[in-house]
């Protein structure tokens, strides 16, 4: 199994996962990039196991059992299905890792005696499939059975409906747009025809039970000259509902009679005549309108009466959202036609999530978002000898209403200096306290050229820093350890 998997996950921006260990004990690295402690369903590959799939354990480093799925064995029994003469496994597992930090796990088989034996006891009873429900302690989102659409999302901390039961939610539409303003590639067009894919939707699998750590529903949609495959699931402690998406998109536009465009589109339950989008360094409130606006990852609804929680549609890769009649949409693809005659023919992989969360809290909203953009990562690692603990994190935000831009060493590149850039968020003077892994020697504001402010009045105790930001602002700390 060493070297096993040299360039897997590549393609998808992943971190290179080559295994480095072997046998029936594998060591596992899991890295946190966000300011805060983290813990999460996180996906990994384990290459060449010789054990038994059923008897697989994971403990962290004081040796506490740790939760897991096998979500994909068959590259064990079917060989055609393995990766360049490597077989592989995929576990989802629940790492906890500290703010800006890492942490070790161990996979191993577990002995006989401890192994438990499962049989299934239900009645051998065929049920009508008529929807599908995937559901946790924090939401329960239907989908029908014919065309996978959401029917039903509701919050089940006020058992409140936030879709509108009337229109049809969760689905992927061709859109047909006008091309009179011209320039294409920079301008959206009037929406012409609006076409329901997911009346094309046929279901390859369903795995809904609520005892797993994630629950999904894949489905696949052959339309005009293109394919959707698309996985939607439910992670047992998320209240994201993930769209795992590729698409092997063909279409073409007609010069001068329309430009073909991919979109995601969520009615709502309630009235909504403001919608909030994240911008750099903060966030932005916008009346509804029907043209797309940019955010950097996410539109959420404003509900004018409601005061629970809202939905939010959130995308670690475009950027192109649309709040306008109730309703949230989200910009896939277009096939512009100048000056690129075929810029986006091909196969795409993207992922987006519609996220049930607190739409007044800003903190919590660029937290998540910044989460679902930078996933913890993880490498595969070997017994050795070293002087660093198995889990450390590096600097961590105790307090404050501010969010991190930036941390960085400075331009004049000492080695004992960092900066570290964050925005207040929620309208608020605040003081930001932030916590090292090594005590600090002094710490100063810096301005956005990293030149020395006056005024230092920051405060520092031990490994603590404590800065003063003010409501909507910037502040550039320089941290001397």
């Amino acid at each position: 199994s060493e070297g096993a998997g040299a360039g897997y996950l590549v393609t998808d921006f992943a971190i290179p996962q080559t295994d480095r260990g072997w046998g029936k004990n594998r060591i596992i690295h899991f890295f946190n990039s966000s300011s805060y402690d983290r813990s999460e369903l996180v996906e990994i590959t384990v290459w060449d196991w010789p054990g038994d799939v059923e008897r697989i354990e994971i403990s962290d480093m004081n040796g506490n059992t740790i939760l897991h799925q096998v979500i994909s064995d068959k590259a064990q029994q079917h060989p055609e299905r393995a990766y360049w003469g490597h077989k592989y496994i995929k576990l989802l597992i629940v790492a906890r890792v500290p703010a800006c930090g890492y942490s070790t796990y161990l996979l191993k088989e577990r002995s006989l005696t401890d192994a438990k034996v499962t049989f299934y006891d239900g009645p051998r009873i065929e049920k009508p499939d008529n929807q599908y429900i995937l559901e946790n302690n924090y939401i329960k989102v239907v989908l029908d059975s014919k065309d996978a659409s959401i029917v039903s999302f509701v919050d089940k901390a006020d058992n409140r409906e936030l879709v509108d039961t009337n229109r049809a939610a969760g689905i992927f539409r061709l859109i047909e747009e006008d091309t009179e303003k011209g320039m294409t590639s920079w301008v959206v067009g009037r929406h012409m025809n609006i076409y329901d894919l997911n009346q094309f939707v046929k279901v390859k699998e369903a795995s809904l039970n609520q005892d797993q750590l994630r629950q999904w529903v894949t489905y696949s949609i052959q339309f005009r000259e293109s394919r959707l495959e698309v996985e939607i699931s439910l992670d047992y402690n998320s209240c994201k509902l993930d769209y795992n998406v590729e698409c092997e998109w063909l279409e073409r536009p007609e010069k001068n009679v329309f430009i073909p465009q991919l979109n995601f589109h969520m009615p709502l339950a309630d009235k909504c005549s403001q919608y909030k989008y994240d911008i750099p360094f903060g966030t932005i409130v916008r009346e509804a309108l029907n043209i797309d606006q940019p955010g950097n990852s996410w539109v959420l609804a404003l509900p004018d009466s409601s005061e629970g929680n809202s939905l939010r549609i959130v995308t670690n890769t475009k950027y192109g959202f649309r709040g306008f009649d109730n309703s949230l949409s989200l910009t896939l693809i277009r096939s512009s036609y100048d000056p690129d005659p075929y810029p986006e023919n091909g196969i795409q992989k993207f992922q987006f999530a519609v996220e049930l969360i607190d739409p007044h809290d800003n903190k919590a909203l660029i937290n998540k978002a910044f989460d679902y953009s930078h996933p913890i990562g993880y490498v595969p690692g070997t017994k050795h000898e070293g002087e660093l603990p198995l889990e450390q994190g590096f600097l961590s935000i105790k307090e404050g209403s501010v969010a991190v831009s930036t941390v960085k060493v400075p331009e004049d590149k000492n080695n004992k200096q960092m900066i570290i850039r964050v925005y207040e968020v929620m309208g608020t003077d605040t003081t930001a306290v932030f916590k090292l892994a090594s005590p600090v020697a002094k710490a100063w504001y810096v301005d956005i050229n990293e030149k020395e402010l006056s005024g230092n009045d920051i405060v520092i105790e031990g490994n603590l820093v404590k800065a003063d930001v003010k409501a909507h602002s910037i502040a550039c700390i320089c941290v001397e350890l």
